[in-house]
């Protein structure tokens, strides 16, 4: 089990953004992603929800353990890949899960160290600088190490502190 450090805040002239990150960071690839998140009525949403994410040929499952500390995310994250992305929608659906949200997010992917940068385009929500780090253990210090890194890369990218955005996407989507 992995644990992810990221951030996310709101950018205003995403081509400006962009530019500072390529004085830094390698460009990765160009994403354009679908996500369909699933709930199991009931019990907790922090431990439960689930997403099915569709991106370039390639479907994911990702369930996380959340927890947000000052904007930014320190969750335990679990994936795996499915062969037949509609069979698994329906096998959730049918063992009780429903469907209550759904995301389509478009950008451009860079490489900074251990740092995953994304320059993001998120329908009906506007732009946004998306900064991961991928611990592979919930070591307090490298959290902590992981946090100023990705805080450290903001100031870097051109985007003050004050525009970190702590809701997730699908909080502000519904």
């Amino acid at each position: 089990m992995a644990t992810e450090v990221e951030l996310k805040a709101h950018i205003e002239d995403p081509e400006a953004v962009e530019a500072r990150i390529r004085a830094f960071a390698r460009f990765s690839k160009d994403y354009d992603r679908r996500d369909i998140y699933f709930r199991v009525e009931g019990l907790d949403p922090t431990t439960t929800d689930f997403r099915l994410r569709r991106d370039t040929g390639a479907a994911v499952v990702t369930f996380k353990k959340k927890s947000i500390k000052n904007g930014v995310e320190a969750n335990e994250e679990r994936e795996f890949e499915v062969s037949d992305p509609d069979a698994f929608a329906s096998l959730a659906e049918r063992i009780g899960c429903t469907v209550f949200a759904r995301k389509h997010k478009t950008g451009r992917s860079y490489r900074s160290g251990q740092a995953t940068i994304e320059i993001s385009s998120v329908e009906g929500l506007g732009h946004f600088i998306e900064i991961e780090i991928l611990l592979p253990t919930a070591d307090p210090a490298e959290i902590e190490g992981a946090d100023a890194e990705v805080r450290a890369i903001l100031e870097r990218a051109g985007v003050p502190s004050a525009a970190i955005e702590p809701r997730n996407y699908i909080d502000m989507l519904i």
